[in-house]
């Protein structure tokens, strides 16, 4: 089983709701325990979350891209425990 499946960027072809919910399959099917998304805006993630529960979320923090700074998370996104890490 795998802990945690991640979709690292927004698919260019399809709806989120639709590549979620295929996702959400694998979970219903015992296969993955729970479900990632990176990349993604407060849209997308409100919209994916509407379809199966988001447990982790990535976004690119570095020299080089800065934009969650500039685009913070809306308060009822934040919750106890949650962190962010840097990377890159």
């Amino acid at each position: 089983m795998i802990d945690l499946y991640y979709l690292h960027r927004p698919p260019q072809t399809a709806e989120i709701e639709e590549t979620v919910g295929a996702m959400a399959e694998l979970v219903a099917e015992g296969k993955v325990r729970y479900l990632g998304l990176s990349e993604v805006t407060g849209d997308l993630l409100r919209r994916a979350h509407a379809v199966h529960p988001i447990t982790a979320v990535q976004s690119e923090y570095s020299l080089w891209t800065r934009d969650v700074e500039t685009t913070p998370w809306p308060r009822r996104w934040r919750w106890p425990g949650y962190t962010r890490s840097r990377s890159g």
